[in-house]
């Protein structure tokens, strides 16, 4: 019983400290806790992901959807085609980038003004052509504005009041173009130059702006867009059908070169057509092939030893050389190479009748470095056979 307590005792101080480093980790987690909460708080944001669905491929949807319910009628046009056919004393918005319409349905367009249409168009850059507002006599022009200009002049926005109506409305146009037209019923000059113009065409109304950016999605909202859109839409008297020219296509290469440079392109084909009849073969009999010449093998040596010796095989030729005319001795002297290696110069001088100076040169051949020093060699081996024939000539006589 005392021996349980003695461990009781002894474990006692252990547990204290374990409870000790419990409590200063549960105050710790605690406070920091308690900091976070007054320091961080749960905020929801709003962040633009970009338009979805319609709006995407749709610049001017919000623009319909406003006058559909202001009691229009608003249609979006997404083929060229369709400019044939538009309603009578409509209104029609033209963006820029319609370089596809070809001039045919230019003037259908400008016809169905004539006819009591309104026309609101979005001028082109200063830099590209509009064969469009050149037809109405509408020039463009880019305005140079000073370095030193505030910046906030530029995004300050326009009090427009159009004719017929006692107030005005806030527009953000740009003031990077100026619009001049001689026979204009109405211009509105933004400071720099003329932003808008309007003009009397037959019983219809033409509408020209610089940009059109205002009636977008993402500008229909801000400032006094929306109402400027209606009274632009509303200001003349129509049957309240409005027609939005939404996709007019890209550019077609073809329809360009078609319009604007066929006279290079036919006088290229004709010159292309020119060079076929010039490189053409001419029309006659068929001419035979001509036989192959056989090459003698004189020649197949000759290129073979080209090959060999440019390709650094000068001494397996000399090699092959030298042992074909040693075997050449052997078999008609075999006593040549039967004697010692210092008496065989001697004896094959006595055989050819040539110095034995030369015939050490044939035993024992330097390396050539260079090719007159090839040639030599080859040279003595040549010789070499020429003497053994002329033996051979001179003991079948005496025979």
């Amino acid at each position: 019983m005392c021996h349980v307590v003695a461990v009781l005792r002894e474990a006692h101080p252990v547990s204290r400290t374990q409870g000790l480093i419990v409590l200063l980790l549960l105050i710790a987690v605690g406070s920091g806790t308690a900091w976070f909460l007054n320091n961080f708080e749960e905020v929801t944001e709003n962040v633009h992901t970009g338009y979805r669905g319609e709006a995407r491929i749709n610049p001017w949807l919000a623009a319909q959807r406003l006058l559909a319910r202001m009691g229009a009628q608003a249609t979006t046009m997404r083929s060229v085609p369709e400019l044939r056919n538009l309603a009578p004393s409509a209104t029609l918005l033209l963006p820029a980038r319609r370089h596809t319409l070809t001039s045919s349905l230019r003037q259908s367009v400008l016809d169905w003004v004539d006819r009591g249409g309104h026309l609101i168009v979005e001028a082109e850059p200063a830099a590209l052509p509009d064969p469009l507002l050149d037809a109405i006599g509408v020039r463009r022009s880019a305005v140079k504005r000073p370095k030193d200009a505030a910046r906030c002049e530029s995004s300050e926005p326009f009090e427009i009041v159009l004719p017929g109506r006692e107030t005005g409305s806030l527009v953000r146009l740009s003031r990077g173009m100026r619009l001049d037209a001689p026979d204009a019923e109405f211009a509105f000059d933004g400071g720099p130059g003329n932003s808008l113009l309007m003009l009397r065409r037959g019983e219809g109304e033409i509408t020209v702006v610089n940009e059109l950016d205002f009636a977008s999605n993402a500008q229909i909202g801000n400032e006094q867009h929306a109402r400027f859109l209606w009274d632009l839409v509303s200001a003349q008297s129509g049957d309240g059908q409005v027609y939005f020219f939404n996709r007019p296509g890209k550019l077609s290469l073809t329809g360009w070169l078609q319009e604007n440079a066929w006279a290079p392109l036919a006088g290229a084909a004709l010159l292309l057509l020119f060079w076929l009849w010039y490189v053409a073969p001419r029309m006659g009999p068929v001419a035979p092939d001509p036989e192959r010449n056989r090459r003698r093998l004189l020649d197949h040596l000759r290129a073979s030893g080209r090959f060999l010796w440019s390709n650094g095989g000068a001494q397996r030729m000399l090699d092959a050389a030298r042992e074909a005319c040693l075997r050449r001795i052997a078999r008609a002297y075999p006593d040549v190479l039967a004697v010692t290696e210092s008496e065989r110069p001697q004896r094959l001088a006595e055989v050819l009748g040539w110095p034995e100076a030369r015939t050490r040169q044939l035993l024992a051949p330097a390396v050539p470095a260079k090719m007159m020093d090839f040639l030599q060699t080859i040279g003595l081996y040549q010789a070499v056979h020429e003497q053994l024939a002329l033996n051979a000539r001179a003991s079948s006589r005496k025979t």
